[in-house]
């Protein structure tokens, strides 16, 4: 499985998901596409976003600069997507 590391601030948000605007957008797309990821990317203020939700939301506030990490992964009905590994608090 092929990883990504997406940077971003943390949006405010409540309950257990946010979508984090990635910084290193254009390195993103680029990933999506050598990968031949089915999941499209959503975009919010001109920036693509990943959408955290569970418990990595849990490591970090709003406002935070975060690297969450990202791998592809294969499902069942032949559709590739992503999901996340982890998130590190930057500042």
């Amino acid at each position: 499985m092929s990883q990504f590391k997406a940077v971003g601030k943390v949006p405010s948000f409540a309950g257990n998901e946010f979508y984090l605007r990635v910084n290193n957008g254009k390195e993103l797309e680029k990933f999506y596409k050598d990968e031949r990821i089915d999941t499209k990317l959503g975009y919010a203020e001109g920036k693509p976003v990943i959408g955290v939700r569970g418990e990595l939301t849990t490591y970090c506030k709003p406002g935070n600069l975060v690297e969450l990490i990202i791998e592809t992964k294969d499902r069942k009905n032949r559709f590739r997507g992503i999901r996340g590994i982890s998130i590190k608090v930057l500042k």
